[in-house]
């Protein structure tokens, strides 16, 4: 078949890709070069080749003015000044050359840089968009995201700028031994050897470089997609106190990552070390073996020795230019290693699912038949899902599919949206193979409604038009498209709702929808799916979500909306599949009944055994006479129905795309010193390496100050003839050499130390920013900006620059830093007036340069963050829903979206760039400018006898070198900046301390409890949330629970029912100050056990508690890890501990369904537990929840996603435990009436005020609110 052909494919090239190289990976990229491209890259490659001959025409002009100033006799004053100035304007005319070529060839590198890497980027989410759906069984969609923002940015960096120096440095080697072979070949061949030497070496280790980097970078994705798992589920990771396991986790990741990294220190040492001894190992041989060629007579002067070794040592050096890259040019290789593997081989073309291959059937009618059909999920293979299944789903009808949770109900609506592909037997459809059609195509055809609705953090507006698909619809009107829209959400019951919120369609929805209530999203997902007025409906649990009141209306659309298609409605809730055409029941994979819902009845079997568990003991009369009394008693019953206010807010201001964490208040807080001092005074076991490192790189920054000494003694011997010119050649020769040798051994020390220092402090703060970040009061994730994609994209992003910065960075500074202030000092201190002028003349415009440089580039970094933040936390957004936008064939619409985004980044950083590269070739070239200045003064005083010859070579050497250091600093810049940023982040956030979540106060058990004080007590509470104080939520609830009883909170969507939950876990506090002259604030007190809910220990405080949400979230690993994720283990005995695993998911009703897998309890679930269906991953979170033992028990709709026979269970399993554990509190927020029967009180809330409390049968002999609310069946159940 075309599908398993096509992942057999793509099966074969995974191989191939997963034993690439990265330096292959690296040039493989450049495929993405348009012609365009490629030709501005060749165009920039001749340019920086062009700069790169500066340096070697600068060593003849040096050799001549070398045999100038050791003439025998100083020629006329005048003509030797003469000659001095000539000389100095040829440097000149060298500065000039090299910087239009260096800052032409940095631009066009950029500029192309720029086009490619958007070209990956939408290429590699283009990818990712396409993978079957079981790809994401395997690889956490945060990963995959992460790996998407961080990789692309690394190679782009490797394209850019840092290219031009490779080719100005390949230029310069070439150019030098065009040079030294022509003024003597004998010299030349006998010091050219060293150069192939260090390049070897350089290679040998740079490879074994890119092999660590490569394995630090896919543990560190690994690491970067659990926390985004954690940071998208933050109030389930509040609720547990999991932060400290899941920190715990990524930890471990973490010190796998950096047993990778320490390594990569030596061998950058040895990259380093290696290119300094070659340099000197030139300077000995040149000495060695040229003075023995002068004294022989064979070489006419020591100009030309000069010039050759010069040569020579640029040929050497031009290695040593590229020092400063190898870090970004590894780390760029090791990502595009990565990138080549999730996208493959670009040389190869792609092929994508929406090629429009396959067939399309012109009159689509909607029959669709199941024949012999067997099922395994990829990552469960020995588990059949479906067995031998055979259904048919006639046309035009409704095809409604009951069971239990697992039975195979969802794996249907997956194999008829082509996620997968069946194991054994067909899918037909209008008599055609499904697997002959056209995906593209196919998926258009169908609207899905699931069971956990994804909305994008875009307006409500373009949510819902994303379901209009269709060449025809999406071709229709701006004004057309509106009207489409609102009538579908007027069908789903969302209009009015929408209509109240601040600006109506145009309204955010926020980050997952965080704005919107479940059942907002739900209604919003159902316009969604039937705006395009789709053939097919698939309906996964598609009310599963909503309150009684939305579900009844959403039901009576549907119904509508169903009519005259094919429509496929998965269900637990019976009373939504009763009218249904068909109804199926499945068990354990199989078709076991099937029929009309009198049919089914009339079985007495499964269906039936399903709707008495869900029914209870009610009968149908009850709710006929409540109807018809309902008729009477409707004026005296408050039975309005309310429009939807959010309780969360549901304005979101669109400029602040970024988090405050971005902004200069936390960016720049501190100086870059305060923040390694605060570092190193934090965790002082780490100062003896930052001494020893520290002290290594003042050592391997003093060898330019000695090596210019040196120079200055190797230009004036040849003043000396004989055997006096042989000895000293011998000895400076030997000199050179133990010099080069001592460096790199300082260097061993300086990078091996460092990199332990860098290596700890990551395994330091990659948890502990991480701690900080899920330690942060909930209000901190709702602010625009703190989504879990921008914060786990900081959060890799910061701890990398900070590790190279101690492990890389610093050394190399301090080093540099030692070298220009030692040259400054030893040119003055050796000829004050010349080494004035050269430390003042040329060091601050060097310096300036440089500063501007860095000075642009921070303000850059500030500026671009946001919009490149913007685009990683759209692809997040994407690659998190992949379901959804598969459903929805929204594949080119968000690469369209995402390109857009790209395209506006690269613009402004291009313009941004064209300011930063002419400071950056200024900074390349100033040097040669600083040569013609010093020779042109040094040639004076030399002339007027106020300096020996022998003192000007040494001030121009400690010049020259001190000027190359401060150029390399300047070249470290950038990074610097990031790891300044980062930092100051890290440290701002570990040490602050959020409001709640650090309060301290009573803990349990520390006095005894007074008598009949209630346990949970609501007193006159006003609330309103922060983002939006003008909107009340709680407007005077005071209720009391007691201690062993069981309180249901009933209400409409939206009546702040979460809310009183939200409050109780203490993810939001009562502001009881005013913050404005409307005197806007909240008022009242939450008591628990008779104290203020402010006075006790929070952490103390939320283990008492268990909560289980509506919206659950599971994570990468085992069933085991999942459901200990809320306790500590390490303080349980094993036995005692396996006893609770297996009562806490007896009481789930899990235990059955986990110990029949293959692995039992080690079975994993894949990201996000996508191995489980919805019912089992909302059991195993309910045993998770139950397991902790809590006093108080919070139940927010938490057995919604379960099936009838399921939830009977979990109720009765939630009897006996209040039976077995004394005390045991439960609050339940709820509709469904058997819920309501077994609590002790029931309060009714609307509009943010308790409107009536009682007992079930108070509350319905009173007729009331509730009762209203059970006869319209705004409730589940029967009464």
């Amino acid at each position: 078949m075309i599908e398993n052909r096509k992942l057999e494919i793509e099966a074969e090239s995974s191989k191939e890709e997963a034993g690439i190289s990265p330096a292959s990976a690296y040039f493989k990229l450049w495929h993405f070069a348009t012609p365009l491209n490629l030709f501005l890259r060749c165009l920039a490659a001749l340019i920086a080749a062009g700069g790169g001959t500066a340096e070697p025409i600068m060593a003849i002009v040096f050799g001549n003015l070398v045999n100038l100033l050791n003439g025998t006799s100083i020629p006329d004053p005048a003509e030797f000044r003469s000659e001095i100035s000539k000389y100095a304007l040829y440097f000149v005319y060298l500065f000039i050359g090299k910087f239009a070529c260096v800052y032409t060839a940095a631009i066009l590198f950029n500029f192309t840089a720029s086009h490619m890497t958007s070209k990956i980027r939408v290429r590699y989410l283009r990818k990712v968009l396409h993978q079957p759906i079981s790809y994401f069984d395997k690889n956490a969609p945060g990963t995959i995201a992460t790996s998407l923002a961080n990789d692309t940015n690394v190679v782009q960096v490797g394209l850019s700028e840092k290219l031009g120096i490779v080719f100005q440095a390949l230029s310069m080697m070439m150019c030098s031994f065009i040079v030294a072979l022509t003024k003597d070949w004998k010299l030349a061949l006998a010091c050219i050897p060293v150069v192939p030497w260090m390049i070897v070496l350089t290679g040998v280790f740079g490879g074994l470089s890119a092999k660590f980097e490569a394995k630090v970078t896919t543990v560190l994705n690994e690491a970067s997609g659990l926390a985004e798992e954690a940071l998208s589920s933050i109030l389930d990771v509040t609720a547990m106190g999991a932060a400290e396991k899941i920190v715990h986790r990524y930890s471990g990741h973490i010190r796998k990552a950096m047993r990778s990294w320490v390594p990569i220190g030596p061998l950058t040492a040895c990259i380093y070390g290696n290119m300094f001894l070659s340099i000197n190992c030139a300077y000995s041989i040149a000495l060695f073996y040229g003075v023995k060629l002068v004294n022989r007579g064979q070489i006419k002067d020591g100009g030309t020795i000069v010039t050759v070794l010069l040569c020579v040592v640029l040929a050497n050096s031009s290695m040593g230019f590229l020092a400063p890259l190898i870090p970004d040019i590894t780390k760029a290789t090791a990502a595009s290693q990565q990138i080549i593997k999730a996208i493959g081989d670009p040389s190869k073309g792609e092929t994508s699912i929406t090629n429009g291959a396959g067939k399309k059937i012109d009159s689509l009618e909607g029959e669709i038949e199941l024949k012999d059909i067997s099922f395994f999920y990829p990552g469960r293979p020995t588990l059949t899902v479906l067995d031998n299944l055979s259904l048919r789903i006639p046309k035009n009808k409704v095809t409604a599919i009951v069971g239990s949770s697992g039975s195979g109900k969802s794996t249907i609506v997956g194999l008829l949206q082509k996620w997968y592909i069946v194991t054994q037997g067909t899918i037909i459809v209008d008599g055609h193979n499904i697997n002959d059609l056209d995906i593209k195509w196919w998926r258009t055809q169908i609207g899905l409604v699931q069971q956990e609705p994804v909305l994008f953090n875009d307006t409500i507006y373009r949510n819902v038009l994303n379901g209009l698909r269709g060449g025809d619809l999406e071709t229709l009107s701006e004004e057309k498209k509106r009207g489409l829209v609102v009538e579908a959400c007027k069908r789903a019951n969302a209009h009015d709702f929408i209509q109240q919120l601040p600006n109506g369609y145009d309204t955010l929805a926020g980050e997952r929808a965080g704005l919107l209530s479940g059942g907002q999203k739900q209604r919003i997902a159902i316009a969604r799916s039937i705006v395009s007025n789709p053939k097919i409906l698939l309906l996964d649990e598609a009310t599963s979500a909503l309150d009684s009141e939305s579900e009844r209306a959403v039901s009576t659309a549907l119904e509508r909306v169903s009519r005259g298609r094919t429509t496929v409605m998965i269900a637990h809730k019976l009373a939504t599949v009763v009218k249904a055409d068909n109804i199926v029941v499945l068990k354990n994979g199989v078709v076991v009944e099937q029929g009309t819902h009198a049919d089914l009845v009339a079985l007495e079997g499964h269906y039936c055994r399903l709707l008495l568990a869900q029914e209870g003991s009610s009968d149908h009369s009850s709710k006929q006479k409540a109807s018809v009394e309902l008729a009477d008693h409707i004026s005296k019953t408050v039975s309005q129905k309310l429009t939807r206010r959010s309780t969360e807010g549901s304005e979101a201001i669109l400029g602040e795309i970024t988090s405050s964490l971005e902004s200069k208040e936390f960016s720049r807080r501190k100086s870059l010193l305060w923040c390694i001092y605060t570092m190193y005074k934090e965790h002082p076991n780490l100062i003896p390496f930052g001494i020893v490192g520290t002290a290594a790189s003042i050592m391997a920054g003093a060898s330019f100050p000695l090596q210019s000494f040196f120079f200055s003694r190797f230009v004036t011997i040849f003043q000396a003839q004989g055997a006096e010119l042989i000895r000293r050649g011998n000895f400076w020769a030997l000199m050179f050499f133990i010099l080069g040798l001592s460096t790199l051994i300082a260097d061993l020390v300086l990078f091996t130390a460092m990199g332990i220092v860098g290596a700890r402090f990551a395994k330091i703060y990659y948890p502990s920013y991480l701690r900080a970040m899920l330690r942060q009061d909930i209000s901190f994730f709702q602010h625009s900006g703190n989504t879990s994609g921008g914060l786990a994209t900081l959060l890799a992003q910061d701890c990398q620059n900070m590790a190279i910065l101690y492990s890389v960075n610093s050394g190399l500074i301090i080093s540099m830093l030692t070298t220009l202030i030692a040259c400054c000092i030893m040119a003055i201190a050796v000829s004050w007036k010349l080494g004035l002028v050269s430390v003042f003349g040329c060091m601050p415009a060097l310096l300036a340069a440089g500063f501007v440089r860095m000075s642009l580039d921070l303000g850059a970094q500030d500026r671009y963050a946001a919009v490149f933040l913007e685009s990683a936390r759209y692809s997040t957004e994407a690659i998190s829903a992949i379901r959804t936008i598969s459903s929805l064939t929204m594949e080119e619409k968000v690469e369209n979206m995402y390109s857009q985004k790209l395209h506006g980044a690269s613009g402004r950083n291009f313009r941004g760039t064209l300011l930063i590269m002419m400071f950056y070739a200024l900074g390349d070239s100033l040097v040669l400018a600083a040569m013609g200045l010093v020779f042109w003064y040094g040639g004076r005083l030399v002339s007027f006898g106020e300096m020996s010859s022998a003192q000007f070579f040494l001030v121009f050497a400690a010049i020259i070198f001190g000027g190359q250091s401060s150029g390399f600093i300047f070249g470290f810049t950038s990074s610097t900046n990031k790891a300044h940023a980062g930092i100051n982040r890290i440290l701002y956030l570990t040490h602050s301390k959020p409001p709640i979540n650090s309060s301290t106060g009573f803990k349990p058990g520390s006095s005894p409890l007074p008598a009949k004080i209630p346990t949970i007590e609501f007193c006159d509470i006003h609330f309103r949330y922060l983002l939006h104080p003008t909107v009340p939520v709680l407007r005077g609830i005071s209720f009391s629970i007691p201690r062993g009883a069981h309180a249901c909170v009933v209400g409409p969507s939206g009546c702040g029912k979460s809310t009183l939950v939200a409050l109780l876990e203490r993810f939001y506090d009562l502001q009881t100050e005013s913050t404005s002259s409307e005197k806007l604030h909240d008022s009242g007190e939450i008591l628990i056990d008779g104290r203020p809910i402010k006075e006790w220990d929070i952490h103390k405080l939320r283990e008492m508690m268990g909560l289980v949400a509506q919206d659950t979230t599971l994570y990468q690993g085992t069933i085991r890890d999942n459901i200990l994720l809320g306790i500590d283990e390490s303080k349980i005995e094993h036995e005692e501990l396996e006893m609770r695993i297996e009562t806490a998911c007896r009481q789930a009703n899990i235990h059955d369904f986990i110990t029949s897998l293959p692995q039992s309890y080690a079975t994993d679930i894949g990201a996000r537990g996508v191995a489980l269906s919805g019912g089992q991953r909302q059991r195993v979170s309910l045993a998770r929840c139950l397991i902790r033992n809590p006093d108080i028990l919070l139940l927010d709709e938490a057995t919604s996603a379960l099936d009838a026979e399921s939830e009977k269970a979990v109720r009765e399993a939630l009897t006996r435990t209040r039976q077995e554990r004394e005390g045991l509190t439960i609050m339940s927020v709820t509709h469904q009436v058997e819920v309501m029967r077994d609590a002790d009180r029931i309060f009714v809330v609307d509009k943010g005020i308790i409107v009536e409390e009682g007992n079930w049968e108070e509350l319905m002999a009173r007729k009331g609110r509730l009762w209203a609310m059970v006869v319209q069946g705004e409730v589940q159940g029967h009464a």
